[in-house]
């Protein structure tokens, strides 16, 4: 390396600054479009901080947001669930009175279409107590009509036969059970 005698030093240094911000000059004039280029510099050097420190922030905010905050949800979550069995229960039973209605919009169209026929409405209100014994209690009886040997009908068509009526309830054999006989008559015959 060459060697500066020290008086010439500061000379040295002066002219080499001039000759740097005349370059800097040159290459600011030539990228005038995107600004000084100190900025540009500045810009560069300080963003990854900024970016760095950014994101940082964004991980503590949603780690407070998804972790620590969420102490309530405990709370929430038990109402949200009873909500939702209150909802479910309540489904149950509108698709449960959806049924009956079916049911009895059947029945009415089966008691329509043969209105020639006496008919009384029953409601099954309970069923044997033993496992041996296969029937049904209705809520009609003596009073209503009901006498013994009746056919219980529906629009699928038989499913039983009266065994005892009383004075307010009737008590039934299903057709599947093996004790219950049907008669029948035939009033004219196809030739």
């Amino acid at each position: 390396m060459v060697a500066i005698p020290s008086r010439h030093k500061s000379l040295v240094l002066l002219a080499g600054v001039i000759v740097l911000q005349v370059l800097m000059l040159a290459v600011q004039i030539k990228r005038d479009s995107e600004g000084r280029l100190i900025r540009v510099w500045t810009v560069g050097a300080v963003s990854p901080f900024e970016r760095a420190g950014s994101n940082g922030f964004g991980w503590v905010r949603d780690a407070w947001r998804h972790y620590f905050a969420l102490q309530n949800t405990t709370k929430e979550n038990e109402q949200i669930r009873r909500e939702n069995d209150a909802l479910k229960l309540q489904i149950s039973q509108l698709q449960g009175k959806a049924a009956e209605a079916d049911r009895l919009a059947a029945l009415l169209n089966f008691r329509q279409s043969h209105g020639e026929v006496p008919m009384i409405g029953a409601r099954v209100i309970g069923t044997g107590a033993g496992t041996a014994s296969l029937t049904i209690q209705l809520d009609r009886g003596e009073h209503d009509g009901i006498r013994k040997n009746m056919g219980v009908i529906t629009p699928d068509g038989v499913v039983g036969k009266v065994v005892e009526a009383y004075p307010a309830s009737a008590r039934c054999w299903p057709i599947p059970a093996s004790r219950v006989l049907l008669g029948g008559r035939v009033s004219h015959c196809w030739s």
